[in-house]
């Protein structure tokens, strides 16, 4: 195999107490840029801005809204890390954050490990995965010991504490982690995924081919869904904490709080996909703990197993009419599916019988 190319920084090899800071100015598009760009090891970096401004932003005065029109631009830079067409990619000890758009906007990969990476407070999103026409990736896709937060609103320079929070509905975006249409066998574990203005862990568009785990997971505070997957899923001893109206009190636009229904975990497998939700603690505010639609194809062939789990409304108090939560809401073109719904326990939910369709089920722990 071909040797990487390594880029490290001071102390790599020694914990990374003090990284080095790459920062970006007068409108640079990247920090870093690994476009066509394979078998590369990246560690023990600060990936930043010297600004606190977002890039395209909707606030009525130009205090959060970056300056493109004339120069000079000023400190910042819209993206940290930008990727495509490459693969055998190690990023470890980054802290990616304060960008003025994405902290990461990567498309077309094979085969990347990122571990020990912090993505932070960047203006539109934390990890873009949504290029262009083309973007899938594929292989082996691992995120381990990471954090993906706040993203979706500016960071203030030199403080770096998160403000301006914006959404979909003023034009913004706000995933944590998203992607366009992707195959890839993805694995997420001891990520943490929080206060994010949409969604937290957004797989929803992986393909029938695809295979997405959440192992310890914790996904919280996310105005959106926690977690969503397509393709095959499996969700194991992780904890989501669907309080998607976390974000109020940061300004986030009404419309934005609790969207795509607020359901803490959102479920789309395609023909023959299987999906597992095992011993996991699910809360939420929005309208089912658990969402499970058809992805395509002949969902009656999907095969899912949903077993011992803390299921538990929260209420949301922002709405005097919102109803509380169901436990699994399973769409009708799944209900001929083999879905088994086993030992669970279920709190102060909408309904505490078997959701609609399932063959199998039990509520005793």
């Amino acid at each position: 195999a071909d040797k990487p190319t390594r880029v490290l920084g001071a102390g790599w090899d020694k914990g990374c107490a003090s990284p080095p800071e790459l920062w970006g100015t007068e409108r640079a598009e990247t920090v870093m840029d690994l476009r066509g760009s394979s078998n590369v090891q990246l560690a023990c970096f600060e990936i930043t801005d010297h600004s606190s401004c977002v890039e395209f932003h909707a606030s009525k005065g130009d205090a959060d809204r970056c300056q493109r029109d004339k120069q000079p631009y000023g400190p910042w830079a819209a993206v940290g890390l930008i990727a495509a067409d490459s693969s055998n990619v190690s990023l470890s000890d980054l802290n990616i954050h304060g960008l003025a758009h994405d902290g990461v906007r990567a498309g077309r990969l094979r085969d990347w490990t990122v571990e020990r990476v912090k993505i932070v407070a960047n203006g539109w999103s934390g990890w873009n995965g949504d290029i262009d026409d083309r973007t899938s990736d594929s292989g082996r896709m691992v995120f381990r010991d990471v954090e993906i937060a706040w993203n979706g609103c500016g960071e203030k320079y030199p403080e770096k504490k998160p403000f301006g929070c914006w959404g979909q509905e003023e034009g913004g975006y706000g995933d944590g982690l998203g992607t366009g249409e992707t195959g890839g066998d993805w694995l997420f574990e001891r990520v943490h995924a929080h206060h994010n203005t949409q969604d937290g862990l957004d797989l929803l568009h992986a393909r029938g081919d695809a295979k997405v785990t959440f192992r310890e997971v914790h996904a919280e505070a996310n105005a959106g869904n926690q977690l969503k997957a397509g393709g095959s899923a499996d969700v194991e001893k992780s904890v989501l904490i669907g309080n998607c109206t976390a974000l109020a009190e940061t300004g986030l636009d009404h419309a934005d709080l609790c969207r795509a229904e607020g359901n803490s975990l959102s479920l789309h497998p395609s023909e023959s996909a299987t999906v597992k939700v095992i011993g996991n603690q699910i809360s939420g505010q929005g309208d089912c703990l658990i969402d499970m639609e058809c992805g395509g194809g002949g969902c009656s062939t999907v095969k899912g197993l949903i077993q011992d789990n803390q299921l538990t409304g929260l209420p949301r108090t922002d709405v005097a009419s919102a109803k509380v939560a169901c436990s699994v809401w399973v769409e009708p073109a799944l209900r001929g599916a083999d879905l088994r719904f086993v030992g669970n326990r279920l709190k102060d939910v909408r309904s505490t019988g078997c959701p609609a369709g399932m063959k199998e089920c039990s509520e005793k722990p």
